[in-house]
């Protein structure tokens, strides 16, 4: 599924600055994958550490302004990365920009998404995101910029925790910044039965 995330990163209206694959020990084909898009992908091998370690590691990688945490498995919608752009570039310093997505199941991409699979983001009065994302799951980070600054102030994705990393991030994030609600979905979540992440 990593060559379908790939075509669809590359394939942005706005394209990305850089583009990483952190291949967390795998045992599978991951290097020959990315291998085949050259210069336009980098390449990050390490010993399997868990995806908090992975995140960590190629968040050490980064040298742009945004940064776009993408899972292997997903489908980003071909001008999500403009969308998110043009909403976080309206907001104040450090704040991050989240948004909902499609779901879909199965190995192919639709043509098209049914509106009924659409999952908007949690909605929050000013100053209440945090609220809010204690209460429920309030939005998966595919659908987030958030500025690297942030992450650099947090310290990066706690790497004691086997699940959840991903909320918890969220939540610190929550906390400590401003998120900006983007009223419209930018990519399609995979819904299997397979190991995610």
């Amino acid at each position: 599924l990593l060559e379908q995330a790939l075509v669809g990163l590359l394939g942005q209206t706005r394209l990305p600055d850089e583009v990483f694959v952190v291949d967390d020990g795998s045992e599978d084909d991951t290097a020959r994958v990315v291998a085949d898009y050259g210069d336009s992908v980098g390449y990050l091998a390490k010993a399997n550490g868990g995806k908090a370690s992975a995140l960590n590691a190629g968040l050490a990688q980064v040298s742009s302004d945004y940064v776009w945490v993408f899972d292997d498995d997903d489908w980003p919608l071909p001008d999500a990365l403009e969308q998110l752009i043009e909403t976080v570039e309206t907001t104040s310093e450090n704040a991050f920009v989240y948004s909902g997505c499609f779901t879909f199941s199965g190995s192919d991409i639709p043509y098209s998404f049914d509106e009924t699979t659409y999952r908007p983001p949690v909605w929050a009065e000013e100053g209440e995101l945090f609220l809010r994302a204690l209460e429920s799951f309030p939005f998966h980070q595919n659908g987030m910029l958030v500025p690297l600054a942030c992450y650099r102030k947090l310290g990066g994705y706690c790497e004691r925790l086997g699940r959840g990393q991903d909320y918890n991030m969220i939540l610190r994030l929550c906390r400590e910044f401003s998120g900006v609600r983007l009223n419209r979905p930018t990519f399609a979540l995979r819904e299997h039965a397979g190991v995610r992440g």
